[in-house]
């Protein structure tokens, strides 16, 4: 039923954006880390303000701000060399511009080929680790209205044997869909993604987006509240502007499946409402509710509730409560300006209060600060970024009583890739000279692995119920750290293609293991997305 009223609603609204004149450039950047951190320094650095804590960013909102496609991919620096090799259409397309761009009118269409090849090895392991990925995307803007973007991925990879086990575990890659693979070869795996959405500013103020793909909510490298860690799904998006203020409501519909892929999946319904106050250039502090609600099922029919629709922010949580079987979060999210190169940034997520005794404190928050460039520009074409965050959520944080109600998509955690029941540190330097990078992360995360009959709280797909306590570490405390060191060439910043050579050294270390696991990678891509693997 929710389908059907969804699909009435979409094509109401698409009628109606017909009818009025909507800007063009309604397409929102690419979520890959770099690219997001490239917009957040100029939005730092603009006295405009520009809403910010929901992504990714429309491109028509850092327009007000004169920050461009052309601006993040340094095509005015690289004007007069254009100029010079005007006649070498290799040079253009395979180091600055779309493969295919074509413009009728208002009509302007833009093709890429993406792809991702590596090869990897481990010390002291004879096999061979490989992704290999083919892909297309389509941008498009159809007259002044709309904005189309569609990319379709087919991948097949051989993983090492932790990444291996997390998808026989949860049957799907990290961020990256269902896998199939042959029970002879339980390290190969095969898996595809699509992605697109439409998008419409209806007036000035008023815009809608609808289409199949995530989102991400914060300034961080992870995200609390919402991420991109688990797969695209369906959902719908509106954004409405008042002065200093932003109104956002985004609807999405989640599956969970067990056993194989090709088991029965089960729909829930997520209706996330978000206040933005953007007072002035720099500070941001935005108040979010998310609800998730079970969807019909074989043994849970007509359990959807047409108050899901309700876009009027913190009723559900005044109507339903913290506890209630319909999971609700609540969360802060605020970034402040420090100077034109750095900015603090934090977020705090509530699932649920202990009253009375009876309950648990579940509860996450993050702290970050990070430097967009350590040279205050002065370097020519040299740019220093630097980050440090620390993140933490109390055991039990985001699961539920009731599987289906876990905040979680496809297998996967929405905010955190560990779950929950964590405290983590993460550090960032990321040096860049013209096209040359070179890209040093750790992270290190203390969390909970489960005995035969006891959940301490780092599982979100088990009950909230479990019999440990609040304490980060109980049962069999885990650590797990993770320091990798890329290095490489961007070949063409508009779909990021690099060359690149990786680094990685992941340690272990419980009461019941520790082990030490060192990889080197070789490999091309075009790098418009995140993928979690530091778990």
């Amino acid at each position: 039923m929710v389908d059907v009223l969804l699909k009435k609603f979409l094509f109401f609204l698409l009628f109606i954006a017909v009818l009025f004149n909507a800007k063009a450039q309604q397409l929102t950047y690419s979520q890959d880390f770099y690219t997001t951190q490239q917009i957040a320094s100029f939005i730092n650095r603009s006295n405009i303000p520009v809403f910010s804590s929901v992504k990714p960013v429309f491109k028509s909102d850092l327009s007000r701000s004169n920050i461009t496609d052309s601006l993040l991919n340094h095509h005015g620096k690289d004007k007069k060399y254009l100029q010079k090799h005007k006649a070498s259409w290799f040079y253009r397309k395979f180091r600055r511009e779309d493969f295919i761009d074509f413009k009728q009118d208002n009509f302007h269409l833009q093709i890429n080929p993406l792809f991702l090849l590596e090869y990897k090895k481990q010390e002291n392991d004879a096999r061979n680790f490989f992704i290999n990925t083919r892909g297309i995307e389509f941008k498009a803007d159809l007259g002044k209205r709309f904005s189309f973007y569609s990319s379709f991925y087919e991948n097949q990879a051989r993983f090492p044997d932790f990444i291996s086990d997390y998808v026989l575990t949860n049957r799907v890659v990290p961020g990256q869909g269902a896998a199939k693979y042959d029970a002879h070869q339980p390290n190969d795996f095969d898996y595809s993604r699509a992605e697109a959405y439409i998008s419409a500013q209806i007036t000035d103020n008023f815009h809608i987006q609808f289409g199949h793909s995530k989102q991400f909510i914060g300034e961080g490298y992870r995200s609390l509240i919402l991420s991109d860690n688990s797969f695209n799904y369906p959902f719908f998006k509106m954004t409405y502007d008042l002065g200093q203020f932003r109104y956002t409501v985004l609807w999405a519909q989640y599956q969970l499946f067990q056993g194989a892929y090709y088991s029965y999946h089960y729909r829930k319904y997520a209706s996330t409402n978000a206040l933005s106050w953007l007072p002035a250039a720099g500070f941001e502090i935005a108040l979010f509710e998310s609800i998730t609600w079970q969807g019909n099922s074989p043994d849970k029919p007509n359990s959807f509730n047409m108050n899901f629709f309700n876009p009027l922010l913190l009723c559900r949580t005044v109507q339903y409560g913290l506890k209630d079987e319909k999971n609700i979060l609540l969360g802060i999210n605020l970034r402040k300006k420090i100077s034109r190169f750095e900015q603090f940034y934090a977020q705090f997520a509530l699932d649920e209060l202990k009253t009375n005794n009876s309950g648990k404190n579940k509860y996450a928050f993050q702290l970050g600060i990070k430097s967009f460039d350590i040279f205050r520009a002065l370097l020519y074409r040299q740019q220093l970024f630097v980050l440090a965050e620390y993140n933490q959520a109390q055991p039990y944080t985001y699961a539920h009583e009731e599987l289906l109600s876990s905040y979680s998509n496809y297998n996967q955690p929405l905010a955190h890739p560990a779950g929950s029941g964590f405290s983590e540190i993460t550090g960032i330097l990321d040096y860049r000279f013209r096209d040359l990078f070179v890209n040093i992360k750790y992270t290190r995360l203390i969390n909970s692995l489960d005995t035969l009959n006891a959940n301490f709280g780092s599982n979100i797909f088990l009950s909230d119920t479990g019999t440990g306590g609040d304490v980060i570490g109980q049962g069999i405390k885990n650590t797990t750290q993770n320091l990798s060191i890329s290095f490489g060439l961007t070949i063409n910043p508009v779909t990021n293609f690099k060359i690149y050579a990786e680094v990685w050294k992941r340690s272990v270390e419980n009461s019941l293991q520790v082990s030490d696991e060192l990889y080197f990678s070789l490999g091309i891509k075009t790098d418009i997305n995140n993928y979690y693997f530091d778990f």
